[in-house]
């Protein structure tokens, strides 16, 4: 058999089934050309050394596929490609062979094509193979490449991913240099979250702070916890308060799913941060509140100082304790000491009681103490109809708040402070 017809025949088996509805990027697999199979066939490689490059272009589909990547130079490859590159097919074919022979030349070769701006299918064939080459280089190339921002994004994160697989210090070698890269640090951090979470725990926490490192944190924090929960919780302390409280929040998240609140619990009591220890205990109070919202108010009480309780209450009322009566509240209102929480948790009690029974609302705001009402910046009787405030004020013992009220109802009358528009009952 002489070397035409065995590289016919070779060719007719390799390639039967091309495409098949698959994109460019599935390989050369299939024909585009009507008459590929039967179309002239390439001569063989000694005879290319004319390097006249008709003869591959109009050479058939099967025999063009059958050229291997050292069969033309790289300036060749560059030619054939400015050649073909009307043929979508054709194109993607000589891209997967010349990037496995000069990824570089091949990329340039594709910007300069595009005047300036790659065309993405061609780009998505020959990044993956430069990529296996020199990983440094196509990452700098894709991130200076005029590409669009969500293909480009994809193709950042592939590559990026495949640098931490072969080297973690290497990807995090990267990310530093190159900060905006870190958009993309989860596709490359994710596989090592399984197997080495401290790693990428310790590593992410030198790395500038910005938003996708932080999740990414919070993420690789959990999966530390989940294997060695007090390792985890004796590295997290060293964190700043910011980087601490994401951090508490992810873990909050799981252990709220597994409604385990003797572990949140424990959490909040260890913690100093009142940042860290409000996202924490966030969980459990939206537990218990979907539950019982009394008992999360008991929860809250119990577990957080004077100053932090009264705002947890109210954030209970405002989330969800929303549908519970109000009145359910108003003990744990009444253990808090005088002060600006206790006056906060005090108006999301009235704000929703007097809706139902304004007076019986004004009675139970009366019983606070002076410093609690002094601290409220905007109350809520204030929202009332002054008509239906004036009618409380006439059977009202003396109190702290029946002074507000009269002088407000005071300015009022000498026009010096309109009526707000009243809350709808």
């Amino acid at each position: 058999m002489n070397a035409p017809t065995a590289i016919a025949l070779s060719l007719a088996l390799a390639t039967a089934g091309f495409l098949g509805g698959r994109s460019l990027n599935d390989g050369d697999k299939s024909t585009p050309d009507p008459e590929a199979s039967g179309a002239t066939s390439l001569a063989p490689v000694s005879a290319l050394a004319a390097r006249d490059l008709a003869p591959i272009r109009g050479a058939g589909w099967d025999a063009f596929i059958a050229l291997e990547p050292g069969d033309l130079e790289s300036a060749e490859w560059a030619r054939l490609l400015a050649d073909c590159r009307s043929d979508p097919f054709r194109a993607a074919a000589i891209v997967r062979r010349w990037a496995r022979l000069d990824p570089a030349a091949c990329w340039e070769g594709i910007v300069e094509l595009g005047g300036g701006r790659p065309d993405p299918e061609l780009a998505e064939i020959a990044i993956p193979v430069w990529t296996e080459a020199d990983p440094e280089a196509a990452l700098r190339a894709v991130a200076g490449a005029a590409i669009d921002r969500q293909k480009k994004g994809g193709m950042l994160g592939r590559v990026l991913e495949s640098i931490f697989h072969a080297d973690f210090a290497s990807g995090l070698a990267l990310l530093k240099e190159h900060h905006h890269l870190n958009p993309h640090l989860p596709d490359g951090v994710r596989p090592w979250m399984e197997t080495d979470p401290e790693a990428v725990c310790k590593a992410l926490a030198d790395m500038r702070p910005v938003d996708n490192t932080r999740f990414t944190l919070s993420a690789a924090a959990l999966a530390w916890y989940r294997v060695e929960p007090e390792a985890a919780l004796g590295w997290m302390r060293g964190l700043d308060r910011i980087a601490r409280g994401d951090v508490l929040d992810e873990i909050g998240e799981e252990l709220e799913d597994k409604g385990d609140l003797d572990a949140i619990a424990a959490l909040v009591v260890a913690e100093t941060s009142m940042l860290a220890r409000q996202q924490i205990g966030s969980h459990a109070r939206d537990l218990l509140g979907e539950q019982d919202p009394a008992l999360a108010a008991r929860w809250i009480v119990d577990h957080y100082e004077a100053r932090m309780a009264g705002g947890e209450l109210s954030n209970l009322m405002r989330t969800s304790g929303r549908e519970a009566d109000p009145q359910i509240f108003v003990p744990f209102v009444e253990e808090l000491p005088p002060g600006y929480g206790k006056m906060d948790a005090a108006e999301q009690v009235f704000a929703k009681w007097h809706k139902t029974e304004p007076t019986a609302a004004l009675d139970w705001l009366a019983t606070l103490d002076a410093f609690s009402l002094s601290q409220g910046a905007n109350p809520t009787y204030q929202r009332l109809e002054p008509e239906v405030v004036r009618s409380w004020l006439e059977t009202a013992p003396e109190s702290p708040l029946a002074d507000r009220v009269r002088r407000w109802l005071t300015r009022i009358d000498q026009g010096d402070t309109p009526p707000q528009a009243p809350v709808p009952r």
